[in-house]
Protein backbone atom coordinates (compact mmCIF):
# COMPACT_ATOMS: atom_id res chain seq x y z
CA UNK A 1 0.00 0.00 0.00
CA UNK A 2 0.84 3.57 -0.20
CA UNK A 3 0.22 6.65 1.20
CA UNK A 4 -0.96 9.55 -0.28
CA UNK A 5 0.95 12.69 -0.34
CA UNK A 6 0.41 16.34 -1.60
CA UNK A 7 2.75 18.34 -3.22
CA UNK A 8 1.24 21.20 -1.23
CA UNK A 9 2.81 22.67 2.31
CA UNK A 10 1.52 24.00 5.17
CA UNK A 11 1.12 27.54 4.05
CA UNK A 12 -1.17 26.26 1.04
CA UNK A 13 -3.02 23.58 3.41
CA UNK A 14 -3.48 26.94 5.55
CA UNK A 15 -4.66 29.39 2.61
CA UNK A 16 -7.52 26.79 1.37
CA UNK A 17 -9.52 25.98 4.71
CA UNK A 18 -12.08 28.41 3.39
CA UNK A 19 -12.17 26.41 0.27
CA UNK A 20 -13.02 22.86 2.47
CA UNK A 21 -15.72 25.04 4.62
CA UNK A 22 -17.56 25.64 1.53
CA UNK A 23 -17.49 22.79 -0.80
CA UNK A 24 -18.47 20.38 2.83
CA UNK A 25 -21.04 22.76 3.11
CA UNK A 26 -22.24 23.08 -0.56
CA UNK A 27 -21.82 18.70 -0.60
CA UNK A 28 -24.07 18.28 2.72
CA UNK A 29 -26.23 20.82 0.79
CA UNK A 30 -27.02 18.62 -2.33
CA UNK A 31 -27.27 16.05 -0.26
CA UNK A 32 -29.99 16.89 1.40
CA UNK A 33 -31.74 18.29 -1.73
CA UNK A 34 -31.48 15.00 -3.33
CA UNK A 35 -34.06 11.86 -2.87
CA UNK A 36 -32.84 8.49 -1.08
CA UNK A 37 -31.69 5.75 -3.75
CA UNK A 38 -33.63 3.06 -4.90
CA UNK A 39 -30.93 0.83 -4.95
CA UNK A 40 -31.15 -1.89 -2.60
CA UNK A 41 -27.47 -2.68 -1.19
CA UNK A 42 -26.58 -5.72 0.86
CA UNK A 43 -25.02 -5.28 4.17
CA UNK A 44 -23.24 -7.04 7.04
CA UNK A 45 -22.90 -6.06 10.27
CA UNK A 46 -21.15 -7.36 13.13
CA UNK A 47 -20.54 -5.47 16.48
CA UNK A 48 -17.96 -6.99 18.17
CA UNK A 49 -17.86 -7.59 22.49
CA UNK A 50 -15.38 -4.90 23.46
CA UNK A 51 -17.04 -2.04 25.33
CA UNK A 52 -15.25 0.61 27.08
CA UNK A 53 -17.08 3.19 28.88
CA UNK A 54 -20.47 2.21 28.01
CA UNK A 55 -19.71 2.57 24.37
CA UNK A 56 -19.09 -0.13 21.09
CA UNK A 57 -15.00 -0.18 20.59
CA UNK A 58 -15.11 -2.96 17.99
CA UNK A 59 -17.07 -2.36 14.40
CA UNK A 60 -17.27 -4.63 11.66
CA UNK A 61 -20.04 -3.52 9.14
CA UNK A 62 -19.56 -4.51 5.24
CA UNK A 63 -21.92 -3.43 2.67
CA UNK A 64 -22.38 -3.06 -1.04
CA UNK A 65 -23.94 -0.06 -3.47
CA UNK A 66 -24.66 -0.48 -7.25
CA UNK A 67 -22.48 2.24 -8.80
CA UNK A 68 -25.35 4.46 -9.33
CA UNK A 69 -25.23 8.21 -9.14
CA UNK A 70 -26.56 9.16 -5.70
CA UNK A 71 -25.73 6.29 -3.64
CA UNK A 72 -22.71 8.18 -2.13
CA UNK A 73 -25.36 9.54 -0.21
CA UNK A 74 -26.61 6.23 1.44
CA UNK A 75 -22.76 5.43 1.89
CA UNK A 76 -22.12 8.11 3.51
CA UNK A 77 -25.37 7.35 5.99
CA UNK A 78 -24.51 4.07 6.52
CA UNK A 79 -20.84 4.45 7.65
CA UNK A 80 -22.78 6.72 10.10
CA UNK A 81 -24.62 4.92 11.35
CA UNK A 82 -22.41 2.12 11.43
CA UNK A 83 -19.66 4.87 13.69
CA UNK A 84 -22.76 5.70 16.18
CA UNK A 85 -21.94 3.30 18.79
CA UNK A 86 -18.05 4.70 18.94
CA UNK A 87 -19.32 8.11 20.24
CA UNK A 88 -17.22 10.26 18.27
CA UNK A 89 -17.19 14.25 18.66
CA UNK A 90 -19.88 15.37 15.91
CA UNK A 91 -16.96 17.54 14.00
CA UNK A 92 -15.06 14.43 13.52
CA UNK A 93 -18.60 12.80 12.20
CA UNK A 94 -19.19 15.44 10.05
CA UNK A 95 -15.69 15.31 8.45
CA UNK A 96 -15.83 11.91 7.93
CA UNK A 97 -18.97 11.88 6.71
CA UNK A 98 -18.32 14.05 4.01
CA UNK A 99 -14.99 11.75 3.22
CA UNK A 100 -16.97 9.08 2.57
CA UNK A 101 -19.29 10.68 0.43
CA UNK A 102 -16.74 11.93 -1.73
CA UNK A 103 -14.32 9.03 -2.07
CA UNK A 104 -17.94 6.82 -2.98
CA UNK A 105 -18.36 9.30 -5.77
CA UNK A 106 -15.00 8.74 -7.08
CA UNK A 107 -15.77 5.13 -6.92
CA UNK A 108 -18.65 5.36 -8.73
CA UNK A 109 -18.09 7.59 -11.21
CA UNK A 110 -14.85 7.10 -12.21
CA UNK A 111 -13.61 3.55 -10.61
CA UNK A 112 -16.34 1.75 -11.75
CA UNK A 113 -17.55 4.16 -14.35
CA UNK A 114 -21.25 4.47 -13.08
CA UNK A 115 -21.86 0.98 -14.29
CA UNK A 116 -24.95 -0.51 -11.80
CA UNK A 117 -23.70 -3.60 -12.14
CA UNK A 118 -20.63 -3.44 -10.75
CA UNK A 119 -21.31 -2.52 -6.96
CA UNK A 120 -18.69 -0.53 -4.18
CA UNK A 121 -17.81 -1.94 -1.84
CA UNK A 122 -17.73 -0.28 1.74
CA UNK A 123 -16.08 -1.79 4.80
CA UNK A 124 -16.00 -0.18 8.45
CA UNK A 125 -13.92 -1.71 10.86
CA UNK A 126 -11.89 -0.92 14.18
CA UNK A 127 -8.46 -2.25 14.62
CA UNK A 128 -5.69 -0.97 16.61
CA UNK A 129 -6.95 1.86 17.91
CA UNK A 130 -8.20 3.01 14.42
CA UNK A 131 -11.40 3.62 12.95
CA UNK A 132 -11.11 2.72 9.31
CA UNK A 133 -13.22 3.04 5.71
CA UNK A 134 -12.48 1.57 3.00
CA UNK A 135 -14.44 2.09 -0.02
CA UNK A 136 -13.19 -0.22 -3.30
CA UNK A 137 -13.96 -0.31 -6.40
CA UNK A 138 -12.07 -1.98 -9.90
CA UNK A 139 -10.70 1.60 -11.40
CA UNK A 140 -7.02 2.66 -10.91
CA UNK A 141 -6.17 5.57 -8.56
CA UNK A 142 -3.62 8.51 -9.25
CA UNK A 143 0.02 9.11 -8.30
CA UNK A 144 0.48 11.63 -6.15
CA UNK A 145 2.05 14.01 -8.59
CA UNK A 146 -2.08 14.20 -10.40
CA UNK A 147 -3.64 15.49 -6.90
CA UNK A 148 -4.62 19.31 -8.16
CA UNK A 149 -4.35 22.75 -6.36
CA UNK A 150 -8.36 23.23 -4.70
CA UNK A 151 -10.56 25.89 -7.13
CA UNK A 152 -13.68 25.15 -5.84
CA UNK A 153 -16.11 26.58 -8.96
CA UNK A 154 -13.84 24.60 -11.16
CA UNK A 155 -14.48 21.46 -9.50
CA UNK A 156 -18.25 22.41 -9.22
CA UNK A 157 -18.26 23.04 -12.79
CA UNK A 158 -16.23 20.15 -13.45
CA UNK A 159 -12.94 21.41 -14.68
CA UNK A 160 -11.00 20.06 -12.35
CA UNK A 161 -10.27 16.11 -12.58
CA UNK A 162 -12.97 14.71 -9.66
CA UNK A 163 -11.11 12.19 -8.13
CA UNK A 164 -7.77 13.58 -7.72
CA UNK A 165 -9.04 16.76 -6.39
CA UNK A 166 -11.10 15.04 -4.70
CA UNK A 167 -8.76 12.77 -2.55
CA UNK A 168 -6.81 16.29 -1.95
CA UNK A 169 -10.21 17.08 -0.15
CA UNK A 170 -10.00 13.49 1.44
CA UNK A 171 -6.71 13.99 2.56
CA UNK A 172 -7.72 16.75 5.17
CA UNK A 173 -11.16 15.62 6.27
CA UNK A 174 -9.43 12.77 8.16
CA UNK A 175 -6.31 11.74 10.09
CA UNK A 176 -4.98 9.43 7.47
CA UNK A 177 -5.66 8.14 4.19
CA UNK A 178 -4.23 5.09 2.41
CA UNK A 179 -4.49 4.46 -1.18
CA UNK A 180 -4.23 0.38 -2.19
CA UNK A 181 -3.69 -0.83 -6.27
CA UNK A 182 -3.80 -4.32 -5.93
CA UNK A 183 -5.06 -7.38 -8.05
CA UNK A 184 -7.34 -5.45 -10.26
CA UNK A 185 -8.58 -3.41 -7.39
CA UNK A 186 -8.43 0.32 -6.01
CA UNK A 187 -9.06 0.79 -2.35
CA UNK A 188 -9.17 4.31 -0.20
CA UNK A 189 -8.78 3.35 3.57
CA UNK A 190 -10.07 7.13 5.53
CA UNK A 191 -8.64 6.22 9.24
CA UNK A 192 -9.39 8.38 12.52
CA UNK A 193 -7.62 7.69 15.40
CA UNK A 194 -9.38 6.59 18.41
CA UNK A 195 -6.34 6.54 20.58
CA UNK A 196 -4.18 9.79 20.38
CA UNK A 197 -5.68 11.10 17.34
CA UNK A 198 -5.51 15.20 17.14
CA UNK A 199 -9.27 15.09 17.87
CA UNK A 200 -10.81 16.93 15.04
CA UNK A 201 -9.84 14.07 11.83
CA UNK A 202 -8.22 17.29 10.26
CA UNK A 203 -5.40 15.88 9.61
CA UNK A 204 -2.98 18.59 10.56
CA UNK A 205 -4.95 21.61 8.39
Amino acid sequence: SRQLSTPFGEADLAQTSDVFAELERRVLDRFQQEGASSAEPTLTRTLGSGVQNGRVTDLDVRFTLPSETGNEREAMQRVLDAIAPLGLESRRVDRLGTAVSEAAMNAIEHGNQGRADIPVEIEVVTAGGELVVRIRDVGEGPEAADVESPDIEAKLAGLQKPRGWGLFLIKNMVDEIRVIDADGRHTVELVLQLEGGDGDGSNGA
